[in-house]
């Protein structure tokens, strides 16, 4: 019987290994490392592309100055992580790289609005009416001057124009970049959500701060898309006329500058992006949820937190697994281990299958030499 055994076993795992020639060549189920990244009040995660959360490395000890809010990410060329975060005993809100180590490094600081990758290298930040570029060695120089105080949200488009979102008047400007030497030219006023927003209401409390049966559209996440048109997260206050009714909604801006309403219905967006397969993500941070707008505007929730983070990155490859049935849908590929796992319990019913079978035929053949 041992020997039986021992020939039904080797038999199993030859014909086992056989099938799995061609699985083991193909890419395993080993979960790669979080390529999409929010932060938020006191925490820094990151979401692989089926959702699971991974808590990243606090940038900075509560004993350097108590809690952080961490408002701005951007994943450079490099990478890398980048965060910018607002801490209370700080006049300038400090940009930090995560490195492979999982320790921090300090990039610069200031008063930052907004930051994106320029095509030409660095990183452009936005705030008070300015944009600075910082180049590798954390230096920051001025980039483009002259525009409003209420600039914030910033994009590329595919042509190398960068536009600007001014929260204020709820305004999108245009800036033609060189393509010879690189530098900006004036801004222009590209598109406009709404009425413009008072200098002074912006001052006051915010259940103060908006003007009866007005809409104000405030800018707060900005990307271009694949189809070229130009995606703008806001938040709509004062579409009626009580002070608590904020929602908001993503606006499509045409290249000729038409506008429409992309999707609605959400809390307070903050950022957005697309990812690889064109869906766009929207960080919904007063509700704690990333939803997912596909390209047919079917709206889903891809990842929910448990906190209020702000700040949304995610890598150039990332592709959000939304479990949606689509006939483009990735199938799943099985891993080394699985395969391996799987191999053993086929052996083990051969074996069992085969010793019943030895069992059955030597209790059945008496009764069969009988007749």
């Amino acid at each position: 019987m041992l020997l039986t055994f021992g020939r039904e076993f080797y038999f199993g795992a030859i014909i086992m290994g056989l099938i799995s020639l061609p699985i083991l060549g193909q890419t395993t189920s080993t979960p790669r490392s979080p390529s999409l990244y929010l932060s938020g009040h006191n925490t820094v995660i990151g979401v692989s592309e089926s959702g699971e959360i991974t808590n990243l490395p606090n940038p900075f000890p509560l004993s350097m100055g108590g809690d952080f809010e961490g408002r701005l990410l951007l994943v450079d060329s490099q990478g890398l992580l980048n965060c910018e975060f607002y801490l209370e005993n700080l006049t300038n809100s400090p940009i930090a790289k995560l490195l492979p180590d999982g320790s921090w490094s300090n990039v610069s600081s200031g008063l930052v609005r907004d930051m994106i990758l320029s095509p030409t290298g660095g990183i452009l930040v936005s705030g008070a009416g300015t944009i600075c570029k910082i180049n590798s060695k954390g230096t920051a120089t001025a980039f483009a001057t002259g525009l409003p105080d209420g600039s914030s949200n910033m994009a590329f488009d595919s042509k190398g124009s960068l536009f600007v979102a001014d929260f204020v008047d709820s305004s999108i400007y245009k800036i033609p970049i060189s393509k010879n030497t690189g530098l900006p030219g004036k801004p222009v006023l590209f598109a406009r959500l709404g009425p413009p927003r008072s200098p002074v209401l912006d001052k006051l409390p915010y259940w103060l701060s908006f003007v009866p049966g007005v809409t104000q559209n405030i800018p707060t996440g900005m990307v271009f898309g694949p189809d070229g048109n130009l995606y703008i997260a806001a938040q709509v206050r004062g579409a009626n006329t009580e002070a608590t009714d904020t929602r908001s909604k993503i606006f499509m801006i045409t290249p000729s500058g038409d506008i429409s309403t992309y999707a609605d219905g959400f809390d307070e967006l903050g950022k957005i992006a697309f990812d690889a397969d064109g869906n766009l993500l929207a960080n919904d941070y007063f509700a704690g949820v990333v939803y997912a707008v596909t390209k047919t505007n079917r709206v889903e929730p891809f990842v929910s937190t448990s906190n209020q983070a702000a700040g949304l990155a995610l890598d150039p490859s990332f592709r959000a697994n939304l479990n949606l049935n689509s006939s483009k849908s990735r199938p799943t590929i099985v891993g080394h281990t699985q395969v391996i796992e799987l191999g053993l319990y086929v052996c083990l019913l051969v074996m069992i299958s085969s010793a019943f079978y030895r069992w059955w035929r030597k209790a059945t053949k008496p009764s069969l030499a009988g007749n």
